[in-house]
């Protein structure tokens, strides 16, 4: 299975100008990594993630807590620090620039 979705990948034009950097995409391509065919153009570049994600790490912690004390919630909120999850917004992809007139239900994927 895990070959002929590396040879279908391979063979879609759709996204085979991705696919072809899938190892600068995921240093650990070859331990797994599936993607659908919009998952291809809507990644964030590894090394791009883990920049934001340590420029996030605890110091977004400690400006939740202090705003969860000003809101008076900080006895009803549970904040940890662990592991990053890194998301960015969604831009339309790769048909995007071909659009006259944005609107925001343009937007994929909507439920992020």
């Amino acid at each position: 299975m895990e070959k002929e979705i590396e040879e279908e990948n391979g063979r879609n034009p759709k996204i085979n100008r991705y696919w072809i950097q899938r190892y600068d995409l995921f240093s650990r391509y070859d331990k797994g990594i599936e993607m659908d065919e919009e998952g291809w153009y809507s990644v964030t570049h590894e090394e791009i993630a883990v920049k934001q994600a340590e420029r996030c790490r605890g110091k977004v912690v400690e400006l939740a807590i202090n705003n969860a004390k000003v809101y008076g919630v900080a006895d009803r909120v549970d904040l940890s620090l662990g592991d990053v999850l890194f998301l960015s917004p969604p831009w339309g992809g790769p048909t995007y620039c071909e659009v006259e007139s944005f609107k925001m239900d343009m937007l994929k994927p909507r439920d992020g």
